[in-house]
C-alpha cells in the first residue's frame, strides 16, 4: 500500500465582500485536502518441467483520489468605487 496525502488549509471560511481599491488583508484560499491510497497486489507463479519454464503474473492496483474543497462552499461578492 502506498498512501500520498497533502492538506492545504485556506484562510477564507465565510461570505466575504470586497471592496476593490481598499486595502484587504486575507489571500481569499479555500481548504483543499487530498488522500490517494493505493493498493498493490501482485502475485507470480513458475513452474519448470525439464528444458520448459512456464511463467503466469498479474498485476493488480486499486487507487482512490478522495478530495475535499471548499472552492464553491461560500459566496463572494466584489465592488467598485465606480457602482
Amino acid at each position: 500500500m502506498t498512501r500520498e496525502a497533502f492538506t492545504q488549509q485556506g484562510d477564507a471560511a465565510k461570505n466575504e465582500i470586497y471592496f476593490r481599491n481598499v486595502f484587504f488583508p486575507v489571500l481569499d484560499s479555500r481548504t483543499v485536502s487530498r488522500v490517494t491510497p493505493t493498493h498493490n497486489i501482485t502475485d507470480d507463479f513458475s513452474w519448470l518441467a525439464g528444458n520448459h519454464t512456464m511463467q503466469f503474473g498479474t498485476n493488480v492496483r486499486l487507487i482512490r483520489n478522495r478530495r475535499t474543497t471548499f472552492a464553491n462552499a461560500f459566496d463572494t461578492a466584489y465592488t467598485n468605487p465606480s457602482y
